[in-house]
């Protein structure tokens, strides 16, 4: 998916499917505790990113429209505006690697964009 195409919900639903035809391929293969990760893994991560969402929307309203926005935009991608949330609520990109089953470089560059878009303030040293 390039940044010029906006996110949705048929892109959301198909990333599901992937994860569930990880699921079945570790199944078939009598992978079972495999199989329980990754279930477990989807099951943690949505719950607990929903956590952060709600909390985000509540406590900084303005971020979740610019950062919305940008996203219907296609100038984020879905994982850059679920990485923007964990940093609005100053989480470290380790812990929001965890969440968002990424990894911390990969929180890290996005962070630099989101910061360059001026969706994130400046790091403060």
């Amino acid at each position: 998916m390039s940044l010029n195409t906006p996110y949705t919900p048929i892109q959301e639903w198909t990333d599901s499917i992937v994860r569930l035809y990880e699921i079945r391929e570790a199944l078939e293969k009598n992978e079972v505790e495999q199989a329980k990760t990754l279930v477990e893994a989807e099951i943690n991560s949505k719950g607990k990113f929903a956590a952060v969402q709600q909390r985000v929307q509540t406590l900084y309203p303005e971020f979740v429209t610019t950062i919305g926005e940008m996203l219907d935009q296609g100038k984020v991608s879905k994982l850059m505006w679920q990485i923007g949330y964990c940093l609005q609520l100053n989480m470290t990109p380790l812990e929001t690697s965890k969440i968002l089953r990424t990894t911390n470089r990969s929180v890290s560059v996005m962070a630099c964009k989101l910061r360059k878009l001026g969706v994130l303030e400046a790091v403060k040293k």
